[in-house]
């Protein structure tokens, strides 16, 4: 079963009493407050915290003309940079639709900076509001969903394996990065070049105890991938990891492999934790 899971953006519109009363030629200017739980990893955004983001605007559904880059704190408020506003007439709507992470934006395709596979990648649901009908209603609420599988790793040796012995490096292959995603269809383009991705390098004790989680990756959705693991200056190759149920790497779930040392051999037995779905609440202020 494809899990995507996601958290919910609460949008509520922020303006003075002011601004509330707007004549010919005054400006209402865009903005909203998001709340969202505590994150479950370092990489992926399941929490704002000074969190760079972009919506692509249009004049018309699925139809984006540019890209309006925001920066979302860790309270929630999302600050338009530069400012936006609504049109002036009630009959001219703006339609949004949020991505991260933000990047150069031409004909409705983002393309993103370098990836190195610690990039979480989010796509949201399409909104439109106008001055008569702002980002404040119960039904504006924007969705981000991930758009890429989470890898995460722990070590444990069994009785045969012999104590004493450190992982130093584990390094996924058979997956591609992302390079650029149409944001109306949400289809991702990937480089078509295999890299190996480096999710662990350093000094982690192999013992009878599971080790804490070891390096966070994001990859691409089904797609088959093997490890090469380095312990005790040996090289294990081509270690390919058992999905739980047997299901490929699936958008916006999380898989903890859990590496079992054994005297011949190294288990990789895939777990899958969802991601927790957040919801986001507003004040008006």
């Amino acid at each position: 079963m494809k899990r995507i899971l996601q958290f919910v953006l609460g949008v509520v519109l922020l303006t003075s009493c002011t601004k509330q009363e707007s004549t010919e030629n005054s400006q209402i200017e865009i903005k909203f407050s998001a709340g969202i739980n505590t994150p479950r990893s370092k990489t992926a955004i399941d929490t704002w915290t000074n969190t760079p983001v972009g919506f692509a605007k249009g004049i018309s559904s699925s139809n984006y003309t540019e890209a309006w880059n925001a920066m979302v704190s860790y309270t929630g408020y999302v600050n338009f940079l530069p400012t936006r506003y609504y049109p002036n007439t009630a009959a001219n709507k703006v339609y949004l639709k949020g991505y991260a992470p933000q990047g150069v934006f031409s004909d409705g395709i983002i393309t993103f900076p370098e990836m190195n596979g610690t990039q979480d990648i989010l796509l949201s649901n399409e909104q439109n509001g106008s001055i008569s009908d702002r980002f404040d209603q119960p039904d504006k609420g924007f969705s981000f969903s991930h758009s890429l599988a989470q890898l995460n790793f722990t070590v444990i040796a069994d009785s045969s394996f012999p104590l004493g012995v450190n992982l130093t490096h584990i390094i996924v292959n058979g997956t591609n990065l992302p390079v650029s995603m149409n944001v109306a269809t949400g289809v991702i383009t990937y480089a078509t070049t295999t890299l190996p991705i480096t999710s662990f390098v350093g000094t982690q004790s192999i013992t009878s105890i599971t080790s804490d989680k070891l390096g966070t990756i994001m990859v691409e959705p089904n797609k088959s991938v093997t490890l090469t693991i380095i312990a005790g200056g040996v090289t294990y190759n081509d270690i390919a990891p058992t999905i739980e149920n047997g299901i490929p790497l699936q958008a916006g779930t999380a898989y903890t492999i859990a590496l079992t040392f054994k005297s011949t051999q190294i288990a990789a037995m895939a777990t899958i934790t969802p991601w927790k779905e957040m919801t986001g609440s507003g004040t008006v202020i």
